[in-house]
């Protein structure tokens, strides 16, 4: 038994509600259920409720047992306050709320259905890492499919909700957040922690004045990321030189975190992602509200086609020639990974703020780039999960991490629709 399972039954009523009556034997009429949160505090905001003869409107909280009101110290947060009824599994011990007052209970585990807990358990298999991947199939595909459309939006402003508390703490400046975040995905699952810390380091104002030249630029970058070699090549030393200058210039401090090359390809080797990054961002002085202005896919890819510097036309790393020789470019992979993982989420968030309804041409967009494929994807079957665009792969990955790994399957469509099934 989960508590969202007696969530679902509070909300949906799925219980025996005539005749009701708390533990201590008072009659309980439900006009309201009240407002489902899905937040700290309450589970269940403003409902409405007579007890014994009395209407009562505030919150309703809900536990596997009436003691988990102590083991979660309810008794000490005065969020929970103004709890007017305790909808409990079993009721072990009384509760009582912060004036001392007995907190009215209902008992569940006598008045619901048989049958609903023996489908509930059918459903779902919660040491798995997908509680319903034996049975979704019963589910229709159409029905999937809408929700997953619906998941784009709802990761969208989850999203949305981390850029804008990012946004307040580097007073709203736009340019700034944006290109601390692009960077972080330059440095792709292996560095980009260690990406945006060194960019988030570096004083904008000193980032600007570098920004200019690609020369400096790439001195700024690759000296302060410590990754220059102590001897190599003339180019080596032309950037040792010119970061030495810079670093003295604006009073630079470095704190080191550590940049690997171990399980990456060449082509994502830190010293070429830096160096594109560099190009990229020389190229475009005002990145972030040129990128507001692009409306289509073709246009995003002209925008971001971007080669390294020459000197990694036939290196990977410092010093040390390759038999392989190409320009570096950003792949459209690469730039797939970059307009699904920030461009997108901060256009959404830019809209929003201006109370522009943008929403139909940044979905356009997902629907159009290529169906992302990683080991979590293809956990969802096929036959059930439509896989066509990256909307698809967004939505299913939005649904892994927010439900299926939370084991959250009652606040899940997919979860109400099996457990709506016919026995």
């Amino acid at each position: 038994m989960k508590e969202d399972f007696l969530h679902y039954i509070w909300r949906y009523l799925k219980f025996d509600y005539k005749n009701l009556k708390t533990t201590d034997n008072q009659s309980v009429k439900i006009w309201s259920q009240g407002e489902y949160l899905q937040q700290q505090g309450p589970d269940f905001f403003n409902a409405k409720l007579e007890i014994d003869g009395q209407i009562w409107a505030g919150n309703v909280e809900i536990h596997i047992k009436s003691s988990d009101w102590y083991l979660h110290n309810h008794q000490e947060d005065t969020n929970y306050q103004n709890v007017i009824l305790h909808v409990v599994w079993t009721d072990d011990v009384p509760v009582i709320n912060l004036n001392g007052v007995p907190i009215p209970t209902i008992e569940l585990h006598e008045k619901v259905d048989k049958n609903l807990i023996k489908n509930y358990k059918k459903h779902f298999d919660f040491q798995s890492s997908i509680p319903c991947s034996n049975q979704v199939h019963e589910v229709e595909k159409d029905r999937i499919t809408l929700f997953l459309n619906q998941l784009i939006l709802k990761k969208l402003e989850l999203k949305s909700i981390e850029i804008e508390h990012e946004l307040e703490e580097s007073n709203r400046h736009w340019e700034a957040l944006f290109l601390k975040k692009l960077f972080h995905y330059f440095g792709s699952n292996i560095n980009g922690n260690s990406f945006e810390h060194y960019i988030k380091n570096i004083p904008f104002h000193v980032f600007q004045k570098t920004r200019q030249s690609t020369e400096q630029l790439h001195a700024l970058f690759y000296g302060f990321m410590n990754i220059l070699p102590e001897n190599s090549d003339d180019f080596v030393e032309q950037l040792k030189k010119e970061y030495q200058y810079i670093k003295h210039l604006y009073q630079l401090s470095m704190v080191a975190y550590p940049i690997s090359y171990f399980k990456l390809r060449p082509d994502n080797f830190p010293t070429i992602r830096i160096s594109q990054f560099v190009e990229f961002v020389h190229k475009h002085p005002s990145l972030f509200f040129e990128l507001i202005e692009i409306k289509t896919l073709k246009d995003y890819y002209s925008f971001f086609d971007t080669k390294a510097h020459p000197y990694w036309k036939d290196k990977y790393v410092f010093g040390k020639t390759s038999t392989k020789i190409s320009p570096k470019k950003m792949s459209k992979t690469f730039i797939n990974l970059l307009l699904i993982n920030v461009v997108l989420p901060f256009k959404y968030t830019y809209f929003k703020n201006k109370n522009e309804k943008n929403v139909d041409e940044i979905i356009e967009i997902y629907e159009q780039l290529e169906v992302e494929k990683n080991h979590i994807i293809e956990k969802f079957p096929s036959t059930v999960f439509t896989k066509q665009n990256a909307l698809h792969s967004q939505a299913i990955l939005h649904l892994y991490n927010q439900y299926c790994t939370k084991k959250q399957c009652m606040k899940c469509t997919i979860g109400n629709l099996l457990l709506r099934q016919k026995k």
